[in-house]
């Protein structure tokens, strides 16, 4: 709201309470007019509720604020008297919108399309998710395709049955792909190349390439959506309960102050805050557990939780945690089916003991900015012919990068001082892929050694 109202981009403050202060002093002076859409209160505690209240009171005569919600208790809670239900649309218009997103390009076929479609349309319920969804699974199919979804008895003017329909008409590996986004919290910032990269370490495609499909094919249907202008994505509420509707137990999200147990048999577990006690008492039991993606990024992991993760849950295949200060434990080199390893901690040291290196199914390593201690793994890290992302990882540096001809993208490398200035233009660029070898690199960045290496 800060950076909409002063017209600032990357607002940043050491502490909510000096952000809360500076909206304040800005709204004194000037008139809004605030919307926020699809509200759920459910997503928001009464602190929160409040913080975000409390900069609004002060506004100048004559601003107003826009709620739109699904439920009424939500609109109350934040002061709303008038409640205004929205009607629902023309039938001409909903038709027009159903069309729009169907995008028919034969114009010769035109004509029929549209008679079709529009009986289609009026067993949506008038649903605008619906009718994007279903919509995006007929887009590009022969005629015979429509006349079979027109006398398909899952539309019955529920929006519910048109997602499940839209969703019976996936692939199967599609269908797994959207299903493992359940795993995620609610309305949780996806990025692609990570989704794309999570899907090929649990096996569920088995190419990158084939994997874009796969989110490109979802994002089509409205099964996933853009979140703002950025390169987020997420997932509709309603998709988003059909996906864990869908996954039963083989997807769970533990959020903060959930008190139901996790199931026995979840496969991929997502651990919205960090609790010791959960931890140590419930997930460290899930023997059948291939993934454990813990989202909230400002915990600390003690050392004795990471030792026992990973001498317990040797299935996992991606291990997303956070990250301390130290040694990482040797049991990481038990993780015989580990493809996909990421943790964080923004600015900690994190030292790679020499069993990393008999990881030799990863795929990936990201560190999120911590500076990694290479002196143990750098002879033999070449060993890992699998790995092809090295992410965000601050400090990597060494001698055998010309045997990882698997990479495909490096991060912050640090060039040697000697070598800087020969290969510090990119129009020397073919230069360095001979003297490091890996043809399938496509991202690189390079930083400048500050001392100078023995």
């Amino acid at each position: 709201m800060l950076e909409k109202a002063t017209k600032r981009e990357k607002v940043k403050f050491s502490s909510p309470d000096m952000l809360e202060t500076e909206l304040k002093e800005n709204l004194k002076v000037k008139r809004f007019f605030l919307v926020l859409d699809d509200f759920w209160r459910e997503c928001v505690s009464d602190q929160q509720l409040d913080r975000l209240l409390s900069p609004l009171m002060v506004e100048k005569m004559g601003s107003k604020i826009l709620v739109t919600t699904r439920f009424a208790d939500a609109a109350r809670a934040l002061g709303a008297q008038n409640l205004i239900p929205m009607p629902e649309m023309d039938e001409n218009q909903y038709s027009l919108m159903f069309m729009h997103y169907a995008r028919i390009s034969d114009q010769a076929l035109s004509s029929e399309h549209e008679l079709i479609g529009k009986k289609i349309a009026e067993k949506l319920g008038r649903s605008p998710l619906a009718a994007r969804t279903v919509a995006g699974q007929l887009r590009g199919k022969y005629i015979n395709y429509w006349k079979r979804t027109m006398n398909s008895d899952l539309l019955n003017n529920e929006t519910w049955a048109a997602l499940w329909w839209s969703y019976q008409q996936l692939e199967d590996h599609v269908k797994q792909c959207f299903t493992y986004c359940s795993m995620f919290p609610r309305r949780y910032r996806l990025r692609r190349d990570e989704l794309v990269h999570l899907w090929v370490a649990q096996g569920f495609v088995d190419m990158e390439d084939i994997g874009h499909d796969c989110f490109d094919v979802l994002l089509s249907c409205s099964f996933i959506q853009p979140k703002g202008v950025g390169w987020h994505f997420t997932i509709h509420d309603l998709m988003h309960d059909l996906a864990k509707r869908v996954a039963g137990n083989d997807c769970f999200t533990f959020e903060k102050g959930m008190v139901d147990r996790i199931p026995q048999d979840v496969r991929h577990l997502c651990i919205e805050s960090y609790d010791e006690t959960v931890f140590r008492e419930q997930v460290l039991k899930l023997k059948t557990l291939r993934t454990i993606f813990v989202s909230d990024w400002m915990a600390t992991m003690a050392e004795k939780d990471w030792e026992k993760l990973l001498m317990n849950l040797k299935k996992l295949r991606v291990v997303q945690v956070p990250g301390w200060k130290g040694k990482i434990p040797n049991y990481i080199g038990e993780l015989k089916h580990l493809r996909y390893l990421s943790f964080s901690r923004i600015g900690i040291e994190t030292i790679l003991p020499h069993t990393f290196c008999k990881l030799y199914h990863l795929q990936k390593f990201s560190a999120s900015e911590c500076k990694v201690d290479l002196s143990l793994v750098n002879e033999t890290i070449s060993n890992l012919v699998n790995l092809q992302y090295i992410d965000r990882v601050i400090g990597w540096d060494f001698r055998n990068i010309r045997r990882m001809t698997g990479l495909r993208t490096l991060g912050a490398f640090i060039a040697r001082e000697r070598r800087v200035m020969r290969y510090s233009s990119w129009s020397t660029w073919t230069t360095f892929m001979a003297t490091y070898g890996s043809k399938d690199l496509k991202t690189l960045t390079a930083r400048r050694k500050l001392s100078r290496p023995s």
